[in-house]
């Protein structure tokens, strides 16, 4: 007779099962084998609105669910009037720093001007031993192109509808616990943990973190996890 530990554990396991199954049943029309990577193209103005959130669900599906990093991948996605630049270049202005693993594909080749002009940016890491697809990640930071008076309203529309953008864009299913409620307020911050189909039929797991402030503007960033489900998280 089975005690009541295992009867608890074989329950967690046929939900688990039958969850992944769900899931899979779900959105198995929509898996498809990787592609050849494609040029990522930026279909709107990167306004501080819905249209600049598309734009970045746009390049991360290209960057990041079509394929894993590769050596390469950099140079054939490349948006145009992006550049290719190391870390040491973007990040510490040094112009003669080596290429490593990292690559940023950034409009001005600087961190501050990519900021102050509002561009999207993404970066690339080579995969190794511990994050064998690589690790891929677009961010972006924008100031307000509204004016004050218009924020409220359009903050709080953005926020309360973010998840629904996520779901419907990039086909996914929320996995983190939501939200019990949404209220108005000067801020807000959401982050939500998602999964969606990716190369070669395979179950991505990704972040999203999204923050509007009255005085900063907007700040997202969407992340491919270095895990796959099934896997422990590095």
């Amino acid at each position: 007779m089975r005690t009541l530990i295992e009867h608890r554990r074989l329950r967690d396991t046929s939900r688990a099962g039958l969850g992944l199954w769900a899931l899979v049943c779900l959105f198995q029309p929509l898996a498809s084998r990787a592609e050849e990577p494609r040029r990522i193209e930026f279909p709107y103005v990167h306004a501080s609105d819905l249209r600049g959130i598309l734009n970045i669900f746009h390049a991360f599906k290209r960057a990041c669910l079509e394929q894993p990093v590769s050596e390469g991948l950099a140079e054939r996605i490349l948006p145009a009037d992006y550049r290719i630049v190391s870390i040491g270049t973007y990040v510490l202005g040094n112009p003669s720093a080596p290429m490593t693993g990292t690559r940023f594909l950034s409009r001005t080749g600087d961190e501050e001007k990519d900021r102050a002009g509002g561009y999207p940016l993404i970066q690339l890491t080579l995969p190794s031993d511990k994050t064998p697809d690589g690790r891929c990640q677009v961010t972006w930071n924008r100031k307000w192109d509204y004016p004050p008076d218009d924020l409220p309203r359009i903050m709080l529309s953005m926020a309360g509808t973010l998840n629904a953008q996520i779901s419907y864009r990039l086909e996914a299913i929320l996995t983190s616990v939501p939200e019990d409620s949404f209220l108005a307020g000067e801020n807000y911050g959401v982050f939500g943990e998602w999964v969606t189909w990716c190369w070669e039929d395979q179950p991505c797991a990704f972040t999203v973190n999204f923050v509007l402030d009255k005085d900063d503007g907007i700040y997202m960033t969407v992340t491919r996890n270095t895990w796959s489900l099934g896997q422990t998280p590095q």
